[in-house]
């Protein structure tokens, strides 16, 4: 407290004085040396025209500073994020409009075009559910089979795995797996870990997903391993945040829109589960969903 008054203070002193001598209200932001932000008010207090004091009111607005920056940020990452592909695409379709009569480096450029359309596509489709996830809480809470999803998630992504030729193993304690939850949550969580495990592994690589039950603290626990890249420690506090990539010229050769994480985090929270990472950079990564 007296490192927040006494930065508090360089910054007030010449104000103080300035509202004093003028007899005026001033307001006006501060940035302390403790890298808060505050909004201060000054207010002359006068009795018949003599001023006999002064009011000052200092709000902490260093929250509301760090939103709206990260508010900045999510514009500034979206925008690159759409624009890029776009641009790929307009160059891709501009080569094609002027070889026309060369189909075989047509038919290579349309493809190149079709794969950044999927991109922009699912960037699109994974802000929507994003921002749903953050706008509402209005998910029915039901009985799902975990074993059913997580089952149904492999099915999905069962060709790209077999193009990296990944191996996905899984181990269930028993067979019902039934859990209290919301479907849609459950499945944008299993689908995007799982993916995630697709994407930054190694070719020929594989991916271990177990389910262990601890009946004293009656928790269900699934954890998601792969063989892959692996997260270096100081990037881990940060993996859930939009648009936050490790690698980005890797993360955009796997075709990831950088909202994966979030959206597991956010679910997870809709949910009340926890979920923990324990990764050693090139050595692999494990999500464990506690229930």
């Amino acid at each position: 407290t007296s490192l927040f008054f006494m930065s508090l203070s360089f910054g007030l002193n010449s104000k103080i004085q300035q509202a004093l001598m003028e007899g005026q209200s001033k307001s006006f932001e501060l940035e302390l040396i403790t890298e808060n932000h505050c909004d201060v008010f000054i207010t002359p207090i006068k009795e018949e025209k003599t001023i006999q004091g002064i009011l000052i009111v200092v709000r902490d607005i260093t929250d509301k500073k760090k939103i709206e920056q990260m508010k900045t940020d999510l514009v500034s990452n979206m925008s690159h994020e759409l624009k890029t592909p776009i641009a790929i695409l307009k160059g891709y379709l501009e080569t094609v409009f002027q070889h026309q009569d060369n189909p075989e480096m047509v038919k290579n450029l349309l493809e190149k075009a079709l794969t950044n359309v999927d991109r922009q596509s699912s960037l699109i489709s994974d802000i929507l559910k994003l921002n749903r996830l953050e706008t509402t809480d209005d998910f029915v809470h039901e009985v799902i089979n975990l074993k059913e999803v997580i089952e149904g998630c492999i099915d999905i992504l069962k060709p790209k795995s077999n193009q990296k030729e990944i191996t996905i193993h899984t181990k269930y304690n028993n067979n019902a797996l039934i859990v209290k939850g919301n479907r849609f949550l459950a499945e944008e969580v299993f689908f995007n870990l799982i993916d995630n495990a697709i994407n930054y592994n190694h070719k020929g690589g594989s991916i271990e997903i177990n389910h262990e039950k601890d009946n004293f603290y009656d928790q269900t626990m699934i954890s998601i391993k792969d063989s892959g890249i692996g997260i270096p420690e100081e990037s881990i506090d940060r993996l859930f945040e939009r648009f936050y990539r490790v690698d980005k010229s890797r993360s955009r050769a796997t075709g990831g829109t950088g909202l994966g994480l979030s959206i597991v985090k956010h679910a997870i929270d809709l949910l009340d589960w926890n979920i923990a990472v324990k990764s050693t950079d090139k050595k692999g990564t494990t999500f464990t969903i506690t229930i």
